[in-house]
């Protein structure tokens, strides 16, 4: 009865697999936008207090999966493996053209998708790369605080080792 169980689930899996490779530019191209939007409504939404929780943690801070940083790490990659979907499939699509197959026209079709979506693009990107950037000034803001913390700590101890001396 388990293998039956376990022959279902691997046949199920399989099919998910398949119905899930299609490929879609325009659905790809949506989805792109959409994941980026969610992001960047995210971030503006944790960013209300200036502080991105979770971003910056001192020395013996446990990382919280589930910290505003963590949310928006895991939105980004979302994103960046849908691009990374994107690019598999107009490669594969060359390399079926190269070995004499006949193209499915992913990339004309995801050119169009892009071209019809074309201000919402660059809306969401426009964002997402500000956002990124807040993210990576605030992360780099900190490591030169604590850089110059570190270094007036080093200060005071060679004065204090002086002045005792």
């Amino acid at each position: 009865m388990n293998k039956i169980r376990y022959f279902l689930a691997i046949a199920v899996l399989s099919l998910l697999t398949i119905a899930c490779s299609k490929q879609n530019a325009l659905e790809d191209v949506e989805l792109s936008i959409a994941k980026l939007n969610q992001f960047n409504s995210t971030f503006e939404n944790f960013y209300k207090d200036g502080v991105i929780e979770g971003i910056n943690l001192k020395k013996g801070e446990k990382k919280d999966a589930n910290s505003e940083y963590n949310q928006l790490k895991k939105l980004a990659e979302e994103y960046y493996e849908l691009i990374n979907r994107i690019n598999s499939n107009i490669k594969e699509d060359k390399e079926n053209v190269n070995k004499g197959k006949k193209s499915n026209g992913y990339e004309e079709k995801y050119k169009k998708a892009i071209e019809s979506k074309k201000d919402e693009i660059e809306k969401a990107t426009d964002l997402f790369i500000t956002n990124l950037n807040i993210l990576n000034n605030y992360s780099e803001k900190d490591k030169i605080i604590e850089e110059e913390i570190q270094d007036f700590a080093e200060e005071t101890t060679k004065e204090t080792e002086a002045s005792n001396e």
